[in-house]
C-alpha cells in the first residue's frame, strides 16, 4: 500500500527524495507540484487508523533520526552534533573506556575492524571478547575472526577505540549500523561481521550514504567561493 501511494509521486516528481524508518518519513518535494497537505492527506487516506502529522522545516532546519539536516537550496547538508553523522569530531574524554557507546576492535594480523555496541562500560565489553577468546567460544564475529584464523589481538589501549558515546536503545542500534555500513562500504570491516550484515538488511542505507558523502566534501570557505 505505501509502494502504491509513493511510487506515482516519484514518478511524477512530486517526491524528489523518500526516506523511512519505522514510523518516521523524511521526504523532500517539489513545492511548484505538490504541497505538504495534499502529501499528509494521501498518506492518512491508506487507512482510518492509520494517521501521520508533519513536521516542516523551520529556518530551513529539520530533525529526522536525531539528524539536524540544513536546506541549502543547493543540497541537502548534515551538520553534526552528538549523532550518526558526527564522524570528525569525535568527543574525547579523560577515560573513553569507562562509557558505554559505539566501539570498534582491530584485528592486528589484518587491520580490519569490527564494529559493536554496549550499553555498559568499554572495559567491561573488552573483558568479555578477550574471555570468549581464551575460552575458544566464537559468540562474536570478532572472537570468529581471531580463532578460525589463528590472528592476533593485543591490549584495550591498542586495538579497541571508542567511536561514539551512546546510550542503549534505538539509537544506539541505528548508530552501530551506519558505522557497520560506512566501515563495509570502504572495505574495512571484518569478512566475518560483513556476511553477518549482508544477511541482514541495514537500516536507511540511503540515508547513510548521504551522510558519508556529505562528509566526504570539501566545505566552501569564502576563500574558495572568490577563487
Amino acid at each position: 500500500m505505501e509502494q502504491s501511494r509513493i511510487k506515482h509521486l516519484l514518478e511524477d516528481e512530486k517526491i524528489k527524495y523518500y526516506n523511512r524508518y519505522v514510523d518516521d518519513i523524511f521526504i523532500i518535494y517539489n513545492h511548484t507540484k505538490i504541497t505538504p497537505q495534499c502529501i499528509l492527506e494521501q498518506f492518512n487516506g491508506q487507512h482510518k487508523n492509520l494517521q501521520f502529522t508533519i513536521n516542516e522545516e523551520v529556518n530551513n532546519q529539520i530533525t529526522y533520526l536525531d539528524l539536524n539536516i540544513t536546506n541549502t537550496n543547493i543540497k541537502i547538508a548534515f551538520k553534526t552534533t552528538h549523532t550518526i553523522g558526527n564522524l570528525i569530531n569525535k568527543t574525547r574524554q579523560i577515560n573513553p573506556y569507562e562509557h558505554s557507546g559505539i566501539y570498534k576492535l582491530t584485528c592486528q594480523s589484518s587491520q580490519k575492524v569490527y564494529i559493536g555496541q554496549t550499553g555498559r562500560n568499554l572495559t567491561t565489553r573488552y573483558t568479555e571478547h578477550i574471555r570468549n577468546i581464551r575460552l575458544n567460544k566464537d559468540e562474536s564475529a570478532f572472537a570468529q575472526r581471531i580463532l578460525n584464523n589463528l590472528h592476533q589481538y593485543g591490549p584495550m589501549a591498542v586495538i579497541m577505540e571508542m567511536i561514539e558515546k551512546a546510550k542503549k536503545g534505538g539509537i544506539m542500534n541505528i548508530k552501530e549500523d551506519f558505522y557497520i555500513y560506512q566501515f563495509n562500504k570502504f572495505n574495512k570491516l571484518i569478512e566475518e561481521q560483513k556476511y553477518k550484515r549482508e544477511s541482514n538488511s541495514l537500516r536507511s542505507t540511503s540515508m547513510f550514504d548521504l551522510i558519508i558523502h556529505h562528509q566526504n566534501t570539501p566545505t566552501l570557505t569564502s576563500q574558495t567561493q572568490q577563487a
